[in-house]
């Protein structure tokens, strides 16, 4: 027999031919795998941010629907490590009614986190800062002094600031009802 008369193919073409369609499985399978990692990173991030953002959100709506109060019992009480007072919180039904927080300010290492405790419900992380922070609190009559402790006697701040290593933030109070 002659060598032209042979058709199909040798072992060693059909072993480089699946040894190359198995590499290119291979690579499929890991750029797959690679794509799903990185939806999962995305995912993960996203929830992150949208966190963070909403919680430093309610944290300014919180403060800015600040309720004044004739009532010394229901006015703000301030220290550099809490602040408690009444606004408006979002209700089931959607709308907002008036009701009492108590911000807090927990030091986690080299960290801070601004929570809020309502009534009803666990606690809501609302802001890590970087670094150590405190609250402060600017008096109405005199704008250039900033105070570390509020009575409700002397009725609502001008502004509420968290003051942190690297940044300061500042919010006024009950700006929405004036």
């Amino acid at each position: 027999m002659r060598a032209a008369d042979r058709r199909g193919f040798t072992l060693i073409e059909l072993i480089a031919g699946l040894s190359i369609a198995g590499l290119a499985l291979l690579g499929g399978i890991l750029l797959l795998d690679q794509i799903g990692d990185e939806s999962i990173r995305i995912a993960t991030a996203r929830v992150h941010t949208m966190r963070a953002a909403n919680g430093a959100r309610m944290l300014r709506r919180l403060i800015l629907d600040a309720l004044p109060s004739a009532d010394t019992t229901q006015g703000l009480e301030g220290t550099a490590r809490a602040a408690s007072f009444r606004t408006l919180c979002d209700t089931p039904g959607g709308w907002m009614a008036p009701c009492r927080v108590r911000l807090l300010l927990d030091q986690r290492g080299d960290s801070s986190l601004i929570s809020a405790d309502r009534a009803a419900g666990s606690p809501l992380r609302l802001l890590t800062i970087e670094g150590a922070a405190e609250f402060r609190f600017v008096d109405p009559y005199q704008d250039t002094l900033w105070m570390t402790r509020w009575s409700s006697s002397l009725g609502l701040p001008s502004a509420m600031a968290v003051v942190a290593t690297r940044d300061t933030i500042v919010f006024p109070l009950g700006v929405m009802h004036e």
